[in-house]
């Protein structure tokens, strides 16, 4: 794990920035559906994201994200889930909640570990350098 500590925000600017935002994410949060296609569906409104979009900014197939936002998503692998949270660069506690909506749990475990790392650190990062880092921690890339 002592590679990703150097991504974590450290800058007094960045940290403001998370901070002050919580109000309205707050906000924003109370206002989503209580299932995940519901959620996925909002943040892709809300972020005037398409389908084939975010299967560009992810790498999940755009059959997945169907199947993810029509609620068929059950057999559907974590991975996938995080993924879209980058792909769709959402802030930790938006990602968090939509990971709360599925059926798995981030666990202590080293691939929990680095998912919470990456969607609480490299949200803005883009796939590609969150795929790296998961292959730098000896993972498997997300897509």
């Amino acid at each position: 794990m002592k590679a990703l500590a150097p991504l974590i925000p450290n800058n007094k600017e960045t940290w403001t920035k998370i901070i002050n935002s919580y109000p309205e994410i707050d906000e924003t949060i109370g206002d989503l559906p209580s299932s995940v296609g519901g959620t996925l569906k909002a943040h892709m409104d809300r972020l005037d994201v398409t389908v084939e979009e975010l299967e560009n900014l992810s790498g999940v197939s755009e059959r997945t994200i169907k199947k993810i936002r029509n609620n068929n998503g059950s057999k559907i692998d974590i991975r996938f889930y995080v993924a879209i949270c980058l792909g769709l660069n959402l802030e930790p506690p938006y990602s968090i909640d939509l990971l709360h909506k599925t059926r798995y749990q981030l666990n202590t475990d080293k691939e929990s570990t680095v998912f919470l790392m990456l969607l609480t650190t490299m949200y803005q990062s883009g796939i590609k350098a969150c795929n790296e880092e998961m292959i730098r921690n000896g993972l498997d890339p997300l897509t």
